[in-house]
């Protein structure tokens, strides 16, 4: 599979590399870290929240309140 420029692939670029020493980001909903994945790996740049909950604002362990 070509490499396309621009595009940040830190598993395919070093195939050595450890999940370990990939690169982290926080999330800034939730102050969690997480690590690359390779489904992030044409926008890992773009990637902001660590999760669909944290991008849609219901991060997980918010405890939301309920008015009866």
């Amino acid at each position: 599979m070509p490499r396309l420029a621009g595009h940040f692939t830190p598993w395919h670029s070093h195939p050595s590399m450890k999940k370990s020493e990939l690169p982290r980001k926080i999330c800034p909903v939730c102050r969690r870290e997480f690590a690359w994945r390779k489904k992030w790996s044409r926008d890992w740049d773009q990637v902001i929240y660590c999760s669909d909950a944290c991008r849609k604002g219901t991060p997980r362990g918010k405890i939301l309140s309920i008015d009866f």
